[in-house]
């Protein structure tokens, strides 16, 4: 299964969509966390969003 693998490869076919604005990608973190969650990768990363959503 190799999710460490299969989650790499992710976050990659999501990134491309984005190279036309990796100016903006880079300067507004805000919209990686809002993908990230969906690649499952950052497990951290998805518990901070939803605290801070249920807060």
């Amino acid at each position: 299964m190799a999710p460490p693998g299969t989650k790499l490869p992710a976050p990659s076919a999501k990134l491309p969509p984005a190279p036309p604005l990796p100016g903006q990608r880079l300067s507004i973190p805000p919209p990686p966390p809002g993908y990230v969650p969906r690649a499952s990768v950052p497990s951290p990363a998805a518990v901070n969003a939803a605290a801070r959503k249920k807060a």
